[in-house]
C-alpha cells in the first residue's frame, strides 16, 4: 500500500514489509540502487530519491503540514536567504524536534491556516508569511510579508479577472 502525498504514490517500508518483504530483501534493494530512502521509513525509485517536504510528511503524523521555509518554497514566497536542509512540518500538539531531516514544529495549527495543494496538507500563504517572518530581522521580515501580499493580492486579481470576463454566448 502507498500513501498519496501530491501527485507520487509514496511506499512507506512499513507497508512494503506487510506485503511480505522482509528487511533483508529490503536492504538489498536499497543497496543495489533499485529503492531508494529518502527518509527513515519511506522507499521511493532511485530517480525521485531527493528528500522534498512532501516526502518529510510520511515520517510524521497524519495531521502534518508542509511549513515555515518550506512552505514558502512550496508557495513562491520570497525568503532573504536559501532555506537549510531540513525540512519543515507543523504537526498539531507534538512536540519541537529534529529526526531524520525533518524540523517538527508543534503548534495548535487551526485547521483555517491548513489547505490542500496537490495533495498535500500545507499552511497558508499568510499562515506561511507569519512563520517565516517571526524572530527575523526587520528588512528580512519585510521581504517574506511583502512577498506573500503580492502572492495573495495577484490571487484576488486573478479571481476578480476570471469574474468579469463576459460568458459565452452559444447560438
Amino acid at each position: 500500500t502507498t500513501r498519496r502525498v501530491g501527485s507520487d504514490l509514496t511506499p512507506r517500508e512499513r507497508d512494503v514489509l506487510a506485503l511480505g518483504w522482509s528487511p533483508a530483501k529490503v536492504r538489498a534493494a536499497v543497496s543495489a540502487g533499485r529503492l531508494a530512502r529518502p527518509h527513515r521509513g519511506v522507499l521511493t525509485t532511485p530517480d525521485w530519491a531527493a528528500p522534498t517536504a512532501r516526502s518529510a510528511l510520511l515520517v510524521v503524523a497524519p495531521t502534518a503540514a508542509i511549513s515555515h521555509e518550506s512552505a514558502a518554497l512550496e508557495h513562491g514566497i520570497w525568503l532573504p536567504r536559501t532555506p537549510g536542509p531540513l525540512h519543515h512540518v507543523t504537526v498539531r500538539g507534538a512536540a519541537d524536534r529534529v529526526e531524520h531531516g525533518v524540523r517538527v514544529h508543534g503548534s495548535r495549527l487551526p485547521e483555517d491556516f491548513v489547505e490542500d495543494r496537490g495533495g498535500a496538507r500545507i499552511t497558508t500563504i499568510a499562515r506561511t508569511a507569519m512563520d517565516c517572518a517571526r524572530g527575523r530581522s526587520l528588512p528580512d521580515t519585510l521581504i517574506v510579508l511583502d512577498s506573500a501580499a503580492r502572492l495573495l493580492a495577484q490571487r484576488t486579481l486573478d479571481v476578480d479577472a476570471s469574474a468579469l470576463r463576459a460568458p459565452e454566448v452559444r447560438e
